[in-house]
C-alpha cells in the first residue's frame, strides 16, 4: 500500500468504504499512521488517517510514537503539527521509566533541521525555576558539542524557545560541574552557549544581553 505514496490515500479511501472497522487503525504492531509517517506521506493522508480515528499516541514498533516518528524521520512540519492539535503528547519524561522518547529528545537527535525546528514550536515551556526547567535545559547541555562539520541541535531549539517566552534569566545546575548548586553558583543561557561552543549561539544572548557567569 505504501510502495507508491500518491496512491495510497486513494487506496485507503476505497477500503474505508468496504470495511466498517478498518484495519491497522490502531491495535496492530505498525499502525497505519506510522506507516505513513515513515513513507514521507503527505499531510492530506496524515490528516485523513486522524480523522478516521487512528491513535496519535498509540505506542507501538519500537516503543515510538507517532509524533516522535514523524521528527526522526524528517517529516515536515505541516505533518508535525497535524500531529500536536491532534493531541499528540508533549510531555518530558523526566525521571521515569517511560521507554519512549520525548519529544525533546527526538527533537535533540533527528537529523533533519526542518522537523526540529517544527516541534521546538511545539515544545511545552516549564515554569520558570521549575524542576522541569532544569531538565530542560540540562537535555539541551548533555554530550552537546559544536563543530563546523556537525552543527548541534541546542542552536536551533534554544532561540525558538527564547523567541517563543522562555526568560532570558533562566538558570539551571549544571551538573557536570557539581551535583548541588548554590543560587550563586548555578549556570546561565550564556554559560550553556559557552559550553557548547556555537559561535552564532553565543552571538545570539550576546545580542540579547546576557553575559556569561563563568562558573
Amino acid at each position: 500500500m505504501w510502495h507508491k505514496n500518491k496512491a495510497s490515500l486513494p487506496v485507503m479511501q476505497a477500503l474505508r468504504k468496504q470495511l466498517p472497522h478498518m484495519p491497522g487503525l490502531s491495535g496492530y504492531r505498525s499502525s497505519l499512521l506510522t506507516e505513513a509517517i515513515k513513507a514521507h506521506s503527505s499531510a492530506q493522508t496524515i490528516k485523513w488517517l486522524i480523522d478516521e480515528g487512528a491513535p496519535v499516541d498509540e505506542l507501538r514498533e519500537s516503543y515510538m510514537r507517532p509524533l516522535i516518528y514523524a521528527v526522526m524521520e524528517g517529516a515536515d512540519a505541516q505533518t508535525i503539527d497535524l500531529l500536536v492539535a491532534a493531541g499528540a503528547d508533549l510531555s518530558y519524561y523526566n525521571n521515569t521509566n517511560y521507554p519512549d522518547l520525548d519529544a525533546l529528545r527526538a527533537a535533540m537527535e533527528t537529523e533533519s533541521l526542518d522537523a526540529r525546528r517544527a516541534i521546538a514550536r511545539h515544545l511545552l515551556l516549564p515554569e520558570p525555576g521549575s524542576d522541569l526547567m532544569q531538565y530542560l535545559l540540562t537535555e539541551l547541555s548533555y554530550g552537546v558539542n559544536y563543530t563546523p562539520k556537525y552543527p548541534d541541535a541546542t542552536s536551533d531549539i534554544l532561540p525558538i524557545l527564547i523567541e517563543r517566552g522562555m526568560s532570558l534569566d533562566e538558570t539551571f545546575c549544571n551538573t557536570f560541574k557539581r551535583h548541588v548548586c548554590e543560587p550563586e553558583q548555578r549556570s546561565n543561557l550564556m554559560d550553556l552557549a559557552v559550553h557548547i561552543g556555537n559561535p552564532k549561539l553565543i552571538d545570539f544572548f550576546y545580542r540579547k544581553g546576557i553575559k556569561p557567569h563563568y562558573n
